[in-house]
């Protein structure tokens, strides 16, 4: 699933979320959780992917794990295939996943400039 034109959607103005990342046969879903889990992805069998976030983040802290899970379904899950990580907030790959939305906003911003 290596189709980044959902970042070209993800940062329209009136972006729906949910039905953009729908279309790319990923679900979420908000739930309320520990505050210390902000979210993680789950791949199904099917091969839906599912985000679920904590009810409990604000609308930015949201949009922001939305892209951070976003960033592992589309790099790290169909080279790694199975990972489990609780507490690597320090990991690269969580770095590098953190670091997605500003990533994906700068590739977005200099492909609109071109």
């Amino acid at each position: 699933m290596h189709n980044y034109n959902m970042l070209y959607c993800l940062f329209e103005p009136d972006c729906n979320l949910d039905e953009v990342l729908t279309a790319y046969n990923i679900r979420t879903k908000v739930l309320l959780m520990d505050g210390a889990i902000h979210a993680f992805v789950w791949h199904s069998r099917k091969g839906r992917y599912y985000i679920v976030a904590n009810q409990a983040l604000s609308p930015c802290a949201l949009r922001s794990v939305f892209f951070h899970e976003v960033k592992h379904i589309l790099e790290d899950a169909p080279l790694m295939g199975y990972w489990l990580g609780i507490d690597q907030y320090r990991h690269p790959i969580e770095e590098k996943a953190d670091a997605f939305y500003e990533v994906a906003a700068a590739y977005v911003t200099k492909t609109n400039n071109n």
